[in-house]
């Protein structure tokens, strides 16, 4: 395992296999850049011997990155995907939410995925229950993204999130989901959301 920390006066930042973060409390970090193609965020990460929450991604932490390939979220505890944090990484293949943060308090902010148009990126599924919001731009000019799976605990997506009308948006009769993909002129499929992958 690969170890590695700057110490400032107000935070710790520190780099474990290839993944960097800083403290923002004693006992909590956030994500804020890496170099690694997988990027897999459980719930904790341990640092000379202290064991932190991981809260966040930071705004901007993997932007342009060229080494981001796969992403995976899998935390109870995982709050928000920051601003601009995925931004142009022209590479991002994946994106699977395992688990997130419960009773509808996970969000991705403005941008997040802006510019994220790998060919291979062609679906996200996002968890249930833990969703409820999707900021604006968020999924911008990812051109190769056509089908999105919105949960029935998503209450807000602003309606600039997407930005290929072509792209179908499976979800719940009834919900939210529904609702924004005909407001938006998106195509929607009914179906129980429940999964971590669109079939």
């Amino acid at each position: 395992m690969a170890v590695m920390a700057t110490i400032s006066a107000s935070a710790l930042t520190f780099t474990v296999d290839g993944i960097q973060y800083t403290t923002i409390t004693n006992s909590q970090v956030k994500v804020t850049g890496g170099t690694r193609n997988y990027i897999y965020i459980g719930p904790t990460v341990t640092y000379n011997g202290t064991t932190y929450d991981i809260w966040c991604i930071d705004d901007g932490a993997f932007k342009n990155s060229t080494t981001a390939q796969y992403l995976e979220i899998d935390s109870e505890g995982f709050a928000y995907i920051g601003e601009q944090a995925f931004m142009g990484c022209t590479n991002l293949k994946q994106i699977k939410f395992t688990k997130v943060a419960p009773d509808c308090q996970f969000s991705i902010e403005k941008e997040a995925f802006s510019g994220c148009n790998n060919s291979e990126l062609t679906s996200v599924a996002f968890p249930e229950n833990g969703m409820y919001m999707l900021g604006s731009y968020a999924f911008n000019n990812c051109t190769s993204l056509t089908a999105i799976t919105i949960p029935r605990s998503v209450t807000t997506i602003e309606t600039t999130a997407f930005s290929y009308t072509k792209m179908k948006i499976y979800g719940v009769s009834g919900t939210y989901a529904e609702t924004f993909a005909t407001d938006n002129g998106y195509t929607f499929i009914s179906k129980e959301v429940n999964a971590t992958a669109v079939s």
